[in-house]
């Protein structure tokens, strides 16, 4: 019950950022020079003749729309990644206050402490995104979901993903500010 609760919040999350890498491409094809190109009716008739209508339309829905493998899909699935991350260090940066010490030295020290911590960073949001999102196409069952919901449940489902998303670099923000008053690892007087 509650592991489906935070699959449900994990891809409402996911949807929304969807939505908004979506809405922001289509903004920025909208200014794209080639996009009015596209536009002039020879373009377009030479387009209709082999069989597509719109060819503005058409790159949309294909480039920018698709939820299986169009480029805001693959953005959100990084930003999702992203996010992880930003927590993760986040949760880094409470340690070193926490112990008052600075250990980001020791992580650039040599290329195994490097590897290491990289390694560390990325590989827990990488599987818990597989499994929450990706597997089996997962995401794609509760975008069919998340799209059948009525518009005023929707716009609150979009609040609350927007605020989480905010909670994640607020609480990133909020160790970094923290670590700078802090200090770790400097001397006391």
């Amino acid at each position: 019950m509650i592991l489906e609760k935070l699959y449900r919040f994990w891809n409402m999350i996911h949807y929304f950022i969807f939505i908004w890498q979506n809405n922001i491409f289509l903004l920025i094809d909208y200014i794209n020079p080639i996009t009015w190109l596209l536009k002039i009716n020879s373009i377009q008739n030479f387009y209709k003749k082999n069989g597509i209508d719109n060819i503005n339309e058409f790159i949309n829905k294909t480039t920018f729309e698709n939820k299986e493998y169009g480029i805001s899909i693959i953005s959100a699935g990084i930003h999702m990644g992203g996010l992880l991350v930003l927590m993760e260090y986040s949760i880094f940066n409470f340690i070193q206050v926490i112990n008052d010490s600075s250990l980001i030295q020791y992580v650039w020290e040599d290329k195994v402490h490097s590897i290491i911590f990289i390694t560390a960073l990325l590989v827990p949001p990488g599987l818990i995104n597989y499994f929450m999102l990706f597997r089996k196409d997962k995401y794609l069952g509760y975008f069919k979901k998340f799209d059948k919901m009525p518009k005023h449940k929707k716009r609150a489902y979009g609040w609350k993903a927007f605020f989480a998303v905010l909670s994640f670099w607020m609480l990133f923000i909020g160790s970094l500010v923290l670590l700078i008053i802090a200090k770790p690892g400097s001397p006391r007087s």
